[in-house]
């Protein structure tokens, strides 16, 4: 019996190209690998995982990525990491808190913002957000919900005492663009309850997400065919040979081109933005106008490591169990608590604060002109096995 082209193509397994080699690709690899599917993935990069890398740079392999894992109910991730053996902590070991003048508060007032912040305002402003979000004003950022709160707080204080506390308190939550990678000043109020997605202790990859990564990309690595170094810019869709009741997709890349069945792009935002020019035909209007209105932050790392944990000694206030610990854990856990309240039950050397907290410096305007608050982690307190004498910086770009 004769066939046609078409009976062949219908026969033939289905071709889909992938823009991008992140975990979304990985993972989106993995499952059309498993439905018979041949995957064709393109990278710019020399290197598969995306925003999931590691250095050794330094000595010591870090993550330059993500290395933690906010929420572990229901998270796959968390999953994985137990399956590879990964070793993960929760962040027992305390933290520091210095005011705008460098000097270190005391551990129970620090305990005190801790308190407010992470059990009480950041809890309110979830459930005020879920409850109102369709009446909330469009301008009305984490920032102003928080200006508002402090104002009912410390009225047992004296008038003087009650603002230095209050100032002081909306210095400290700060902190909390660290989680998201934007200040809490560009943090919409009104979608603010999107934040609170999954839910579970937040854990430190204290090995790094290496084998996360590497488990991730098994399937894709040992089944797909990996285009590295092929960076892509063009994607367009058109009529095949077979006339117009069927269209084929084409990636344009700088060392090529290819045909697919089908395309999916799994470029980050930031890509999206700046190439939406790259699409033929152009994205809806829908969908241009969502890729145009959507913000991000972004958060930098900086480690920097040195030949001995010098400063690794346990801070004088610091007893067995930091202040602030739940000790019986009554308090639930969730992506709006702050992680290095929660204590893991595995004992371990007393170190100097896991976490630092330099809220915004008076004393260095010139070099820090717009008095962004800074938060460190001391990497000598991982556990044993993976930890090394480094301190890891945050830093938060506007």
């Amino acid at each position: 019996m004769q066939t046609t082209g078409e009976d062949t193509a219908q026969r033939r397994p289905p071709s889909i190209g992938i823009v991008g080699a992140g975990l979304a690709a990985l993972r989106c690899a993995d499952v059309l690998l498993q439905h018979g599917c041949k995957v064709t993935i393109f990278e710019a990069r020399d290197r598969i995982g995306g925003r999931v890398a590691q250095s050794e740079h330094l000595g010591h392999l870090v993550d330059l990525g993500p290395n933690w894992i906010h929420g572990t109910k229901n998270n796959p991730i968390n999953d994985i990491a137990k399956k590879t053996g990964t070793t993960v902590c929760s962040w027992d070991d305390g933290e520091a808190l210095f005011d705008q003048d460098g000097k270190l508060i005391d551990a129970e007032e620090a305990s005190e913002y801790e308190d407010l912040l992470w059990d009480d305002l950041v809890a309110e402003a979830f459930k005020y957000s879920k409850a109102h979000q369709d009446s909330i004003d469009v301008d009305l950022s984490f920032a102003d919900f928080l200006s508002e709160k402090v104002q009912s707080l410390f009225t047992d204080e004296s008038a003087k005492e009650a603002e230095r506390k209050r100032e002081t308190l909306l210095r400290v939550a700060k902190m909390w663009g660290a989680y998201v990678g934007s200040p809490i000043e560009r943090q919409s109020l009104r979608n603010f309850w999107l934040e609170e997605c999954i839910e579970g202790e937040n854990l430190v990859v204290a090995e790094t997400y290496r084998e996360i990564l590497d488990e991730v990309a098994k399937t894709a690595v040992a089944g797909a065919e990996l285009r590295l170094n092929s960076k892509v810019v063009r994607i367009s869709s058109h009529a095949d040979d077979m006339g117009a009741k069927r269209s084929r997709a084409s990636i344009h890349a700088l060392n090529g081109l290819w045909d697919f069945d089908e395309v999916v792009v799994t470029t980050p935002l930031g890509w999206l933005k700046r190439n939406q020019q790259a699409f033929e035909p152009r994205l809806p209007q829908r969908l241009a106008q969502a890729i145009d209105s959507v913000g991000y932050g972004t958060l930098d790392k900086v480690y920097i490591t040195f030949p001995l944990a010098f400063w690794d000694v346990p801070l004088p206030s610091e007893q067995e169990i930091p202040n602030g610990i739940d000790r019986q854990r009554t308090t639930p856990d969730s992506t709006g608590r702050e992680p290095l309240r929660q204590p893991t039950l595995q004992s371990r050397e007393k170190h100097y604060a896991g976490f630092t907290h330099y809220m915004s410096p008076a004393y260095a305007s010139t070099i820090n002109p717009r008095g962004w608050d800074q938060e460190a982690m001391n990497l000598a307190a991982l556990p044993a096995s993976c930890a090394h004498p480094t301190l890891l910086f945050y830093i938060r770009r506007l």
